[in-house]
């Protein structure tokens, strides 16, 4: 008997065999009443009742990333639930899109679709505050007008200039009257919208993703004044939100938007640090560390990613950079990784400045210089500089952030130890080279990302003092994985229109989620090696002591410190740091003013 279910099994296409067999197991049939169900199914005579999670899952994924007929072939060839049946225990809520400038009432509506009063009572009742960020980031969309009948409103239209006109839909009449400021030009079609999210801080998957609660279009015309109305807007929204959940916002993170990063600084660096804050004592100790925040102790952060992508693309400029008095550009960078035995083609497009957002070629330039080998002894006396160059300063700085945020097997604190270091030294090299090392922005941008970092780790110690922290949680790469799936939906060869985005933009968070919590059902996007071990970093996947009860602040700080204190001295540089005690991180890259 036992061979015959063998063979019904080998030879058979049996959908869902497990379930089949397990249904069986459960009613206490025999090995002769399950060979007879196992035949029947592969006759497609008898289909297993009952689904598990996963199955819904899977064929909720299934139907909103390939559409009706994928989630139709999925349910007749591989037995999974009917779309009936999906929808039935899958749900999708549309946000409301902001036909103009985002009002009260439309967040705190999509709040409370991303986070329904029983998944807020799951999360206040466990007792402990967990910290959240709010990515901000744009998306290119279609410049079309459509409109939503859910609120009745025209939407495509941008909301620097949208309150020249009406955007209900009453008549004709409010039509016709947009149309005609439209060519007129005193309103524009939406060419972006701005996305607005809240990821929690955590370790679940379910929270960690990132949930979009503002999608406003805009015409890129927007002045720094609406742009601080529109995040002081959402944040406080948000915050109160999130109190009610037993959580707290820490960041606002981007990706370096010349005018978001004036609107951060209006909003998080607009006052020193209270000594009454509870973080205080664990801050104000650091020397050279810049105090400055928002209410409530909120930061700014930039996402690492667009940081990292910054340097590479520093590199690629004509001019190139300039360290200790050395110049480097892409020619001189290319002789040494060449004779450090890469490939001339390798280095060639590694240093072609065609695509400066690409993040596999930026981790492998960016690692390919930490991997350059000392000089020999018969080099040219200039080839040993620039060498020493590379390999102490420019190599060490990238190695650092580098290893800050790939390197699965260190710890928070060797991670801050990492960081503290980067920033020594970029505050070193920016105070000898200015703008010829980096741009002005690009430095602030980076010692805002680390501050935010020592300031999170801060406020977990406070607020979860048994928790644990994950820095690669900081940033945009939630909200750019929902990006993808959305793309994914309306398709790869066009953008959607501000309706379509609002409509899938839950769906895609729910894809996001799966994903995250089933990622043996999904290849990377670039099956890259570098960008596959960088793209699918996360809680799950990182194995160093990331507690925050085994953080000093202060001791990581000092011993990123006395790392780049060494690299200066053993690249030639006197460390400016020993001279110099009145510098913040922040305040000497950019004026806060």
């Amino acid at each position: 008997m036992w061979k015959r279910f063998a063979i019904a099994v080998g030879c058979g296409d049996v959908p869902r065999i497990r379930s089949l067999v397990a249904a069986e197991l459960r009613h206490g049939s025999g090995v002769s009443a399950i060979v007879e169900k196992v035949e029947a199914a592969a006759l497609r005579a008898y289909r297993p009742l009952g689904y598990v999670q996963t199955e819904y899952k899977l064929a909720y994924l299934l139907y909103q990333m390939g559409g009706r007929l994928i989630a139709n072939v999925a349910h007749q060839a591989l037995g999974l639930p009917s779309i009936d049946t999906v929808k039935r225990h899958r749900s999708t809520a549309p946000l409301q899109s902001s036909a103009g400038f985002p009002t009260h009432e439309e967040l705190n509506a999509n709040l409370s679709i991303c986070y329904p009063s029983d998944d807020a009572r799951d999360t206040s009742c466990s007792g402990v505050i967990e910290g959240a960020q709010m990515p901000v980031d744009e998306l290119k969309i279609s410049e079309r007008l459509r409109w939503d009948p859910r609120t009745n409103m025209i939407l495509g239209v941008c909301r620097e200039h949208g309150k020249q006109t009406a955007l209900e839909y009453r008549s004709q009449f409010q039509a016709d009257t947009l149309l005609k400021c439209l060519k007129n030009k005193t309103v524009h079609l939406a060419t972006e919208a701005t996305v607005i999210g809240c990821s929690i801080f955590s370790s679940d998957s379910r929270k960690n993703v990132t949930k979009p609660f503002v999608v406003s279009g805009t015409c890129k015309r927007e002045t720094v004044h609406n742009q601080t109305m529109l995040l002081r807007r959402a944040s406080s929204t948000l915050n109160a939100k999130l109190r009610s959940m037993n959580c707290r916002l820490y960041c606002l993170s981007s990706d370096g938007d010349a005018h978001r990063r004036q609107s951060f600084i209006t909003l998080t660096l607009d006052r020193d640090h209270l000594e009454s804050s509870p973080i205080h004592p664990l801050l104000t100790s650091l020397p050279l560390f810049n105090l400055k925040c928002g209410e409530e102790d909120i930061t700014p952060d930039f996402d690492c990613k667009h940081v990292l992508k910054r340097f590479r693309n520093t590199l690629l400029c004509q001019k190139g950079v300039v360290i200790n008095g050395i110049s480097l550009n892409t020619s001189i960078i290319k002789a040494h990784l060449v004779e450090n035995g890469m490939a001339s083609s390798t280095a060639d497009t590694l240093l072609t400045p065609n695509n400066k957002q690409d993040v596999v070629l930026m981790m492998k330039l960016l690692h390919s210089i930490t991997l350059l080998k000392p000089s020999l002894e018969s080099d040219k006396p200039t080839s040993k500089s620039t060498r020493r160059v590379l390999r102490r300063l420019l190599g060490k700085l990238y190695r650092h952030l580098l290893q800050a945020y790939t390197d699965v097997s260190l710890s928070l604190s060797k991670q801050l130890v990492h960081l503290s270091a980067a920033s020594h030294l970029i505050l070193a090299i920016y105070n000898q080279e200015k703008g010829e090392f980096i741009p002005v922005q690009t430095c602030f941008d980076t010692a805002a990302m680390i501050k935010n970092v020592y300031f999170c780790v801060a406020q977990v110690q406070k607020d979860n003092p048994d928790g644990s922290f994950w820095i690669v949680l900081i940033g945009l790469d939630g909200l750019e994985k929902v990006f993808g799936k959305v793309r994914t939906m309306v398709s790869n060869d066009t953008n959607a229109d501000q309706y379509q985005l609002t409509n899938h933009i839950d769906g895609a968070v729910q894809c996001v989620n799966i994903l995250e919590e089933h990622p043996e059902w999904a290849l990377p996007d670039d099956i890259n090696e570098v960008s596959s071990k960088y793209d699918h970093i996360s809680p799950k996947s990182w194995r160093g002591d990331v507690s925050v009860k085994n953080v000093v602040l202060s001791g990581c700080w000092m011993e990123g410190r006395r790392m780049a204190e060494e690299d200066l001295c053993e690249a030639g540089i006197t460390p400016p740091m020993l001279k110099v005690d009145g510098w913040r991180l922040s305040t000497l890259s950019y004026d806060v003013q």
